[in-house]
């Protein structure tokens, strides 16, 4: 009885190995030896799998098995093991663990170089597998990012053959039409001109889809950005027969910004909302502050959006204007979140529309 107590205490009864109180006593003694080792943790990454007590299994006869010179081996903590090795020992057969399709992260820290008690030893080692880890998940994510960013370029390339080849086939068709009247083009002159000018529009805004200057990144004034919309914007709502109210109940806000590229932005929404009312009506130009964000609406009372559309109305090339490119709110969308910000939209058919620009506010460190 005595003796199955002992074992308890000290080892792990799933794989027989050291736990982590056995684990302690053993590094001690070895420690008091003053010999020079090798303090090995290996973190399971696929630890979450259904059949982890295999997996914990097979890893600890995988350690036994190809480390069999080690001085301790240990199942310290959930999914991870540690293993003493004689400073001499090779490392490369860790990569046994690749071949049977099991992942981890391994570190090694030197006894006495790195430390002279357990403790320090196991915090540096965790430590180091914790940077790995980090590391890793950090390229992880950049391949995430990068592999949406090309999905997200080739969407766009794709977007942008098809509406450029329309215009051009078009014009092809005109030229070909023109060689039977000695290439007399003035009866299609303006329809040609048109779709130059429409190949011209969709050439010019994709080109916008790239990040602002950072030399044009500046602390600025939001109101002053809304004050030159409305000024740009209020003779083209008159002649719509609308009315553009402008409310900032913040003349301080400041935002990181490139002006010139969020003005952009607002007179595109603000003439949508111009373009989308029918009859005579009113564009509310809003500005607030909730907490550490500026709040910028764009409210008109005209069509709405169909439930069956607003999710769309953010897709490169998607429009319901007969002359429109469908870049616009996409771009919007991507100069707002180059901003750190967001751009959201609330509609209801009959009633109106709300787009909603959230930026980060600036704070000046002094």
């Amino acid at each position: 009885m005595a003796k199955h107590n002992e074992y308890l205490i000290n080892y792990d009864p799933l794989t027989g190995l050291y736990n982590y109180y056995g684990f302690i006593t053993k590094v001690q003694q070895i420690i008091g030896m003053n010999r020079g080792f090798r303090l090995v943790l290996i973190d399971i990454n696929n630890f979450r799998s259904v059949d982890f007590e295999e997996i914990l299994v097979k890893c600890s006869l995988i350690l036994q098995e190809h480390f069999p010179n080690h001085l301790a081996a240990s199942r310290y903590a959930g999914g991870r093991f540690a293993l003493i090795l004689p400073g001499t020992e090779r490392m490369d057969e860790l990569q046994i663990f690749e071949k049977i399709g099991i992942q981890v992260t391994c570190s090694t820290t030197h006894f006495p170089e790195e430390g002279t008690t357990f403790q320090k030893l196991l915090l540096t080692a965790e430590d180091r597998i914790y940077n790995v880890r980090r590391e890793y998940r950090l390229k992880r994510q950049e391949e995430l990012l990068r592999s949406d960013k090309m999905k997200t370029l080739g969407e766009l390339a794709a977007g942008m053959a098809h509406e450029i080849r329309n215009p051009l086939t078009s014009i092809q068709g005109f030229i070909q039409l023109s060689k039977k009247t000695g290439y007399n083009i003035q009866p299609w002159y303006d329809v040609i001109m048109e779709e130059i000018a429409r190949v011209s529009e969709l050439t010019v805004e994709f080109l916008q889809f790239s990040k602002p200057h950072e030399t044009n990144i500046k602390n600025d004034i939001l109101a002053i950005c809304m004050a030159r919309v409305y000024s740009l914007c209020e003779s083209e709502a008159t002649s719509y027969g609308h009315i553009i109210e402008m409310d900032i109940s913040d003349q301080n806000i400041m935002v990181l910004m490139d002006r010139d590229k969020i003005i952009q932005v607002l007179i595109n929404l603000v003439r949508n909302a111009i373009q989308a009312m029918k009859q005579a009506g009113y564009v509310h130009f809003v500005l607030s502050r909730e907490g550490d964000r500026a709040l910028i609406q764009i409210c008109d009372n005209g069509k709405g959006i169909p439930t069956s559309e607003i999710n769309k109305i953010f897709d490169p090339f998607y429009t319901t204007k007969e002359d429109g490119t469908g870049l616009g709110l996409s771009l919007c969308q991507k100069i707002i979140e180059d901003h750190h910000g967001h751009i959201t939209v609330v509609s209801e058919v009959g009633v109106g529309t709300v787009f909603t620009v959230d930026l980060p506010i600036y704070h000046s460190s002094i």
